[in-house]
């Protein structure tokens, strides 16, 4: 593998990781405005936007690693 090759599997990696990233708050801020509508305290909010995120991005993590494998 030259350092053309590398560099351009790295930047892939960085863009899907910013990808899930992304993913993940926008799954996380929806929790939490789920949980703003009805009417719950600051930390249940918070908790759920937190597990959501969690949840989100160990999903997705996970999905990149068996596609990594499969290819």
């Amino acid at each position: 593998m030259n350092t053309s090759s590398a560099a351009s599997a790295v930047s892939q990696v960085v863009a899907w990781l910013l990808v899930v990233t992304l993913l993940a708050i926008v799954a996380g801020m929806a929790a939490a405005l789920v949980k703003v509508k009805e009417g719950a305290s600051t930390g249940s909010v918070v908790r759920s936007a937190g597990v959501a995120f969690v949840g989100t991005m160990t999903m997705f993590l996970a999905l990149i690693q068996v596609v990594a494998i499969l290819l």
